[in-house]
């Protein structure tokens, strides 16, 4: 909350009205969804990566190690130590057992308080430590639980909205093993349009088009035009659906990340160029670096 009380969204809304109607042109940015993070052995991290017993067992391939998690006696041992010099994420999540959520498919974003790994440990009667600790090495230890950090509120089309912010992007590359926030702008239409209709499709499409191509000046886009950057989504918006996050191995070194599909994008498009046909890439790249602001090509057009 506010230092008067207020929750902290109204309070800073406010003082973008105040800013805004001072002739500054402040905006908030609203991510569309909580800012979450994703744990377990697939991904960079979790509430047991660090413990020593476990880090012995880093070396060896997929299947002997996790073989070796479900011996009872290292099972017991990694569940009695602590995490040697922990992830700060690891540090403030691991023993928060109520803000651990198993992933679903289709994920879900905004999951009720009795999805948690601290309840349904306790709807089990068994510790959440352990609990978690089995729960990872289930589906041959590709299991992983959804962390939703900020944001998880329900009043975010109430800030989408507000006609001082501007639809905020996700994290698609900083921490590439366990935040996957890059679908925040199709969930967007699939969330509050399509399931919620909160917000009508023809509103939301300027939101994440038009809008924010003008707050950043990049005004020869966001609209479908004559003379205007050919960049378009072809989507079946009956079957557009997002898909839950899965870690693939493709970076140099045999790197990890998170990818995140959505099903009903049929094709996008870059400067007339098709890139991607059902969240397969083409192989081509048109597109380039923008290096400033880019003017309306109509208005030249029209001098």
């Amino acid at each position: 909350t506010a230092p008067n009380g207020a929750p902290l969204w109204q309070h800073h809304l406010r003082n973008i009205e105040s800013a805004q109607a001072e002739g500054l042109d402040i905006r908030g940015q609203v991510l569309s969804r909580p800012v979450g993070m994703l744990m377990g052995h697939p991904a960079s991290m979790s509430a047991f990566s660090r413990r020593p017993t476990f880090l012995k067992l880093q070396s060896l391939p997929h299947a002997e190690r996790m073989a070796a998690l479900r011996d009872p006696e290292i099972r017991a041992q990694i569940l009695s130590e602590q995490n040697l010099n922990p992830h700060m994420f690891v540090r403030i999540f691991e023993k928060r057992y109520d803000a651990l959520y198993p992933l679903e498919e289709p994920i879900n974003y905004l999951p009720a308080p009795e999805h948690s790994v601290a309840a349904l440990a306790q709807a089990a009667g068994r510790d959440p430590q352990e609990w978690l600790y089995d729960y990872f090495l289930g589906n041959e230890g590709s299991n992983l639980v959804y962390i939703p950090a900020t944001n998880f509120t329900a009043n975010i089309p109430t800030l989408l909205r507000h006609q001082h912010t501007v639809a905020a992007l996700g994290d698609g590359g900083a921490h590439v093993g366990s935040i996957c926030d890059t679908s925040a702008n199709v969930y967007v239409l699939t969330k509050w349009v399509k399931e919620k209709r909160e917000l009508d499709l023809s509103t939301a499409i300027h939101m994440l088009t038009r809008q924010p191509a003008e707050l950043y000046s990049l005004l020869d886009r966001g609209i479908v035009a004559p003379g205007m950057a050919a960049d378009l989504n072809v989507i079946d918006f009956d079957r557009l659906a997002l898909r839950t996050p899965h870690i693939v191995a493709d970076l140099p070194a045999g790197g990890r990340r998170f990818l995140q599909h959505a099903n009903g994008i049929e094709a996008t498009i870059k400067s007339g160029t098709v890139i991607c046909r059902e969240n397969v890439l083409t192989g081509a790249l048109p597109g380039k670096l923008l290096r400033g602001r880019r003017d309306d090509p109509r208005a030249a057009a029209a001098k």
